[in-house]
């Protein structure tokens, strides 16, 4: 897997698009799809602004590992904490509900784009 296909896969796990990842990193979506399709990796100041939009790290995008300081983002600690002390059967609960409201929120940006 290369860093264009990670991407694509954050891409889809975070339930958002190409486009939504451009425009938060100010590239123009032309560019990124072109990025993309030829498979042209971008600078690193844009590479850095890529992996923190989509809360990841450049390192993990170019090579599919995390480096070993890396946490959970802030804004997710207390969630992750929280996760960890369930069984599977309520984790199992915890992930069709987020899945379904990303879905809904997804939805709801596409409407308000």
């Amino acid at each position: 897997m290369d860093f264009w296909e990670r991407l694509k896969t954050l891409i889809k796990e975070q339930k958002t698009t190409q486009e939504w990842v451009a425009n938060k990193t100010g590239v123009s979506f032309g560019t990124f799809r072109k990025w993309m399709s030829r498979k042209t990796m971008p600078n690193a100041d844009q590479a850095v602004e890529i992996a923190e939009v989509l809360d990841t790290t450049v390192e993990y995008l170019v090579t599919g590992k995390n480096p070993d300081n890396w946490q959970v983002p802030k804004r997710y600690a207390d969630i992750v904490e929280d996760l960890e002390a369930l069984d599977e059967k309520d984790l199992e609960t915890v992930r069709a509900l987020t899945s379904s409201l990303a879905d809904r929120s997804a939805q709801r940006a596409k409407r308000e784009a």
